[in-house]
C-alpha cells in the first residue's frame, strides 16, 4: 500500500459502512413482518411451523441483546464464513458496530478498529458489496445457544441447501477482491474522503459497500490501473454514473462487467 493511501486513511477514526446499519435495519423488519404473516395464517405447513418457530427465536434474541446481534443475513453469512475459513485474513471477523467493521486479533484476543489493516476492510466490506449487487441469497439464520454470556448467538444455519450456492459465491467474490487488491486498498480512502468531503477527524467518512464494488468493477471495466494517475477524477466518474442510474435501480442492472480474473495486472 502506498503512504498516500495510509495517511489518507488516518485522517479518519473509522470508516462507517452506512449500508448496513440500513440493511439490518431492514432486517430486523422484515423478520417482524415474516411472523405476522405466518401467524395470521389459519393452517400452516409443518415446515412453516419451524419457520415461525425460528424467527420467533430471532426476535426473541435481537430483543434481549439488540445491540450485540445481528439480523442482516448476508453480513452474518459472510462473518460466519470468513470465520470458518481463518486463513482468508487470519482474524475474526466480528459484528459490525454501527456501520463500523470490528475484528479480533488472533493472537491479542481484544476487539479492534485501528489494528485492523486497510485490507483487512477492503476484503469484508468488498466481499460484501460484491455479493449485495450480484443479489446472492445468503442462507436463513437461526439462534444458537451458548452457555457465555455476551457471545452472538445467531448464525447462519448449516442445514439450509442454500448454503452451497453461497459458498460458491463466496469464494468467487474474495478471488475477485484478491484479484483487485491493490486497486481497491486506494480507492477506499478516495471514498471514505467523499463520505466526508473536508477530511476532518470529526466526521467518520462513510462508505457504501456495494458503491465500493460497483465503482471497483466499473474502473476495472475501464482498464484502470492501480498505477493510475488520476485515480480520484476515474473514481468519481464512475460515481456519476452510478448516480445517474437512479435509486430505484439495482446495482446489478447496471451492466458492468465481471473482471478477468485471469487477466488481473499484479
Amino acid at each position: 500500500m502506498s503512504a498516500t493511501s495510509e495517511s489518507v486513511l488516518k485522517k479518519h477514526s473509522q470508516i462507517r459502512f452506512r449500508d448496513l446499519v440500513q440493511r439490518e435495519d431492514e432486517a430486523r423488519v422484515k423478520l417482524k413482518n415474516e411472523k405476522e404473516s405466518l401467524e395470521q395464517r389459519k393452517r400452516r405447513t409443518l415446515d412453516e411451523e419451524k419457520d415461525l418457530e425460528r424467527i420467533k427465536n430471532l426476535l426473541e434474541r435481537l430483543k434481549k441483546a439488540p445491540k450485540l446481534e445481528l439480523a442482516y443475513p448476508l453480513y452474518v453469512a459472510t462473518r460466519d464464513y470468513f470465520n470458518d475459513n481463518a486463513g482468508l485474513i487470519g482474524k475474526v471477523v466480528l459484528n459490525h458496530k454501527d456501520g463500523h467493521l470490528r475484528i479480533e486479533d488472533d493472537h491479542s484476543g481484544t476487539e479492534d478498529y485501528d489494528g485492523a489493516s486497510i485490507s483487512d476492510i477492503v476484503k469484508i466490506s468488498l466481499v460484501l458489496g460484491l455479493l449485495a449487487i450480484d443479489e446472492v441469497q445468503p442462507p436463513r439464520l437461526m439462534v444458537e445457544k451458548t452457555k457465555v454470556a455476551r457471545d452472538i448467538e445467531i448464525f447462519v444455519d448449516s442445514t439450509d441447501s442454500v448454503n452451497n450456492t453461497f459458498s460458491r459465491a463466496f469464494f468467487a467474490a474474495f478471488g475477485e477482491v484478491i484479484g483487485i487488491l491493490d486497486l481497491a486498498e486506494k480507492v477506499l480512502p478516495i471514498l471514505a474522503n467523499e463520505g466526508d468531503p473536508a477530511s476532518t477527524k470529526v466526521l467518520d467518512g462513510t462508505v457504501d459497500t456495494a458503491e465500493f464494488a460497483y465503482v471497483i468493477r466499473c474502473l476495472r471495466e475501464k482498464g484502470i490501473n492501480v498505477e493510475e494517475p488520476q485515480l480520484k477524477r476515474r473514481v468519481s466518474e464512475c460515481l456519476d454514473k452510478i448516480q445517474k442510474v437512479g435509486v430505484d435501480k439495482p446495482l446489478s442492472d447496471i451492466g458492468i462487467a465481471l473482471p478477468d480474473l485471469n487477466a488481473v495486472t499484479d
